[in-house]
């Protein structure tokens, strides 16, 4: 849990490039998740006997909109849970997390907000209506990503 945070925190910081920032919020989800696919394909083809598909599944998001910069951002962190797996001849265990990174025009954002429709205007990233600017979205997106995904994978035994 210590690196999830460690690697968030770095992303944010990396993505921000200052500390003044004009507007921020932070969301927490809780639920649980469920991995009916692989177990179910396991299953099929006899390498599973048993599968643990549930589990507590929780998420962490912030966003906000730079001041004196051209755009706005949002880093997520999913982690979807721990999966077990049982077959006749071995058994494995599973983690599920993924990050995300999201951007919106801030003209298009500052429209919707002044008219106070920022839920219905402003699309989510799986929308098909989802155009964030490019650059500097692409760029910094990327670098964040990495330096997430870096302090992710790097062994702690090597720190």
């Amino acid at each position: 849990m210590k690196k999830t945070f460690i690697a968030g925190a770095v992303a944010l910081l990396s993505l921000a490039g200052t500390s003044a920032f004009a507007q921020t919020y932070v969301g927490i989800n809780l639920g649980q998740s469920h991995a009916n696919r692989a177990c179910d394909a396991g299953a099929a083809i006899g390498l599973l006997t048993g599968c643990d598909k549930d589990d507590f599944a929780w998420k962490i998001n912030g966003g906000y909109q730079l001041p004196g910069t051209p755009w706005a951002g949002e880093l997520t962190y999913f982690n979807l849970g721990k999966f077990k797996g049982t077959g006749p001849t071995a058994s494995g265990t599973a983690k599920d997390s993924y990050w995300g990174i999201g951007g919106v025009d801030p003209d298009t954002y500052q429209r919707a907000e002044a008219a106070g429709r920022v839920a219905q205007d402003i699309p989510v990233n799986h929308s098909a209506r989802f155009a964030p600017v490019i650059q500097p979205t692409l760029d910094t997106g990327t670098e964040a990503l990495v330096v997430a995904a870096l302090a992710w994978l790097t062994p702690s035994a090597s720190r």
